[in-house]
């Protein structure tokens, strides 16, 4: 696979390789922001529980206590 072709898969923009170098920061920026869109995903549950939940709930994490 070659580079951008999983950030084009996810709907993310991919630099050409025609693109200006002077204008690098604004690409750093963009990059930043689809971290920054993936990480306050709101809907991402955790659950710590000694039993697995019944009915598993996508976008939910269950962790096991030790």
């Amino acid at each position: 696979m070659a580079n951008g072709d999983a950030a084009a898969a996810a709907g993310m923009d991919v630099v050409p390789g025609t693109a200006k170098v002077r204008l690098g920061y604004d690409e750093i920026n963009k990059t930043r922001d689809y971290v920054a869109q993936r990480a306050n995903r709101s809907y991402l549950g955790i659950t710590v529980a000694s039993t697995a939940p019944a009915s598993p709930i996508l976008n939910h994490l269950w962790f096991k206590p030790l």
